[in-house]
C-alpha cells in the first residue's frame, strides 16, 4: 500500500471510529480508538484484572510526543500509563494501558 493511500485510509478509519479523548501529561490531545474497558476487582486479597484498556493512536502522535513505557495518558478523564506499545505496520500503534 502506498504511503499516501495508507494515510487516507487511517484518517478515514480514525475519523469514523474515534470514541475517546486521549490527553497526555503535557496537555496534548491525541486521537484514539478505545478498544477495551478496564475491569479490575478484588477476590479476597488477590487483585484480578479481567482486561487491559487499549487504544489505537497514530504512529506520528506516538513518535512526536515520545510516548513509551510509563508515559502518563488520560483516556476520557481516567489517568492511565502506557504498559506496552506495538506499532502495527499500518501507521497506527496499539497502546496497552494500565492504572496510573
Amino acid at each position: 500500500m502506498s504511503s499516501a493511500l495508507e494515510t487516507r485510509v487511517n484518517s478515514s478509519v480514525m475519523e469514523r471510529l474515534t470514541n475517546a479523548q486521549g490527553v497526555l501529561a503535557n496537555g496534548k490531545s491525541i486521537t484514539v480508538i478505545f478498544d477495551r474497558a478496564f475491569v479490575e476487582g478484588m477476590s479476597g486479597q488477590i487483585q484480578i484484572d479481567a482486561s487491559s484498556p487499549m487504544v489505537h493512536a497514530y504512529d506520528a502522535d506516538v513518535a512526536a510526543n515520545s510516548i513509551g513505557f510509563g508515559t502518563a495518558v488520560s483516556i476520557n478523564g481516567v489517568p492511565l500509563k502506557v504498559k506496552s506499545f506495538h506499532p502495527d505496520g499500518t501507521g497506527l500503534t496499539l497502546l496497552i494501558l494500565e492504572a496510573a
